[in-house]
């Protein structure tokens, strides 16, 4: 009986941590923030997650912050048109786009 609670227990980590259980999140809008949001998802998603643009998101604007990943996710964007900047309006902080931890 203990070595089945120890098999059971080890197949609940591998499949826990498994990949194959990762979501896909879908960027729905370019704000810099919100839901929906490249920040959101980059915030909310789990270890192993990957977010991806909706084909009509081309362009993400950045108004307050660099995005911080400090999780191993994947982000991919639309070929040859996903954009992803920060804003050239006045008042706008200095920041790099991406900060990984």
């Amino acid at each position: 009986m203990k070595f089945y609670k120890s098999l059971l227990a080890l197949f609940t980590l591998v499949i826990t941590n498994s990949p194959v259980l990762a979501t896909k999140h879908f960027v729905m809008n370019g704000d810099d923030s919100g839901n929906q949001s490249l920040r959101y998802f980059i915030q909310t998603a789990a270890p192993s997650d990957t977010i991806m643009f909706s084909t009509n998101i081309d362009l993400v604007i950045l108004t307050t912050e660099e995005l911080k990943i400090e999780k191993p996710i994947c982000i991919y964007g639309n070929v040859n048109k996903t954009e992803i900047r920060r804003s050239p309006a006045g008042g706008t902080p200095d920041f790099r786009i991406f900060q990984a931890d």
